[in-house]
């Protein structure tokens, strides 16, 4: 036998063992668990609360009162409420059912009839057909290998002008460590750089207008992109609303005045600058 041919008759194996061994992302998520992880270990407390250092002032300058929000990997809910109480509808999914229970209960909870949780997936597993006014997938997109298709079954549930709220692990150590982590726990997860993403974007029919980023350091584990879809035309209202100042006159989902956020919203942006 070749050399080539047998050190493809290895990697046919090894490339049969790799798949036997990742499960999908959803496949042992448990509420309980997740929220404790986020709320109550240091770490995970440190995480979440940078993340919302750069979600929040997004969410203040795209959403209305008036607004029907799809949101693709709800989780715990932890944004669902968020948004539920800024705008008029939120369909809330989840891959996982567990999941899906977890936020109709908490939505429950918390006297949020506006909020409809169901499941669905990323990329052909969205029934919700909209159109949305806007878009939220939060901590999704690293666990599917087809991004520009995922992005463009996201951009196909918006409104002409619509905005989406997505983020994604780069490619930096923080997000190499997150790959090791999840890869333990029989997870893939796919890195990408700030170019891949606003690439699949653009190819996906949105108009990447803002990034940041967070994490434990600067070079960070999240990348956020705030984008809109792209199309003929831009309703009227969604005009309107680029020429006014966005925040005038509300108050930020972290209690601080609108133009504080703009101003931190503005310093995490490398376009910036």
């Amino acid at each position: 036998m070749s050399s080539r041919a047998s050190s493809l008759v290895r990697r046919v194996p090894l490339g049969r063992a790799r798949e036997r061994w990742f499960r999908p992302a959803t496949s042992y998520w448990r509420p309980e668990l997740y929220e404790r992880y986020f709320t109550r270990t240091p770490v995970g407390t440190l995480l979440r609360r940078r993340d919302d250092r750069i979600v929040h002032p997004a969410l203040d300058r795209l959403l209305e009162p008036r607004h029907a929000v799809l949101e693709v990997g709800a989780g715990t809910g932890h944004y669902t409420v968020q948004v539920a109480r800024r705008a008029a509808r939120v369909v809330a999914l989840d891959g996982a059912p567990h999941m899906v229970d977890y936020v109709r209960a908490r939505a429950e909870r918390e006297g949020l009839a506006n909020v409809e949780a169901g499941g669905g997936r990323l990329p052909d597993g969205i029934e919700a057909t909209g159109p949305f006014d806007g878009v939220v997938c939060l901590g999704v997109l690293g666990y599917v290998e087809d991004l520009e298709g995922s992005l463009r079954a996201l951009a196909g549930r918006l409104r002409p002008g619509g905005w989406a709220v997505l983020s994604m692990p780069p490619r930096t150590l923080e997000g190499r460590v997150h790959v090791a982590f999840e890869l333990a726990g029989r997870r893939r997860v796919h890195l990408r750089s700030p170019d891949e993403a606003v690439a699949a974007a653009h190819a996906a029919g949105l108009r990447v207008e803002r990034q940041a980023r967070s994490g434990l350091t600067r070079a960070g584990i999240t990348l956020l992109l705030e984008a809109r879809r792209t199309g003929a035309a831009q309703s009227a209202d969604a005009e309107g609303a680029a020429r006014e100042p966005p925040l005038a006159g509300r108050g930020s989902f972290d209690g601080r005045p609108a133009d504080r956020e703009s101003a931190d919203a503005r310093a995490a942006d490398p376009a910036s600058r």
